[in-house]
């Protein structure tokens, strides 16, 4: 029974309130932040998702439970964007990545930093006065689908 009443009371400090504490009950206490590294070993940890699931599937209230897997799952993944914006952006970029040297990565930033612009900005301009170079010199480049037909792959 006590490990419901933590559980209701950390769903409430979770949740902002006390929604489930009648009038005659005391709020439970908030655990004391340890003021040093000699009590971090008495902190909860938090588990893995697996864990988690675990632990809300022995939850009695039937309410509590409900309510902690909706906060749970309430925020995961990559923030979304609105699907206007997605859409312009789409027609012109694309995600990639991009592996060089550190020291050349972090001259990168201090540019970015003092000329107050983003790194895909500077990319972009490095690239694009890269590809104009190279086109000056080879004639220029236009690009083809170079994807093969893998329906011969194995005949004879």
């Amino acid at each position: 029974m006590k490990r419901d009443e933590l559980l209701k009371g950390g769903l409430n400090a979770l949740l902002g309130g006390s929604q489930n504490q009648t009038q005659g009950e005391a709020a439970p206490e908030p655990p004391t932040a340890p003021t040093d590294g000699a009590e971090a070993s008495e902190e909860i940890v938090e588990g893995t998702p697996e864990e988690e699931d675990e632990l809300i599937a022995t939850i009695t209230d039937r309410e509590l439970k409900e309510a902690l897997r909706k906060k749970r799952l309430e925020k995961r993944g990559r923030p979304r964007k609105s699907a206007a914006y997605r859409s312009r952006e789409a027609e012109l970029y694309t995600r990639t990545t991009w592996i060089m040297r550190r020291d050349l990565l972090a001259k990168l930033k201090e540019i970015s930093f003092r000329e107050t612009l983003t790194l895909k900005e500077i990319l972009e301009q490095i690239v694009s006065e890269a590809v104009a170079v190279y086109e000056k010199k080879h004639g220029e480049l236009k690009p083809r689908d170079h994807r093969g037909d893998p329906s011969s792959l194995f005949t004879k």
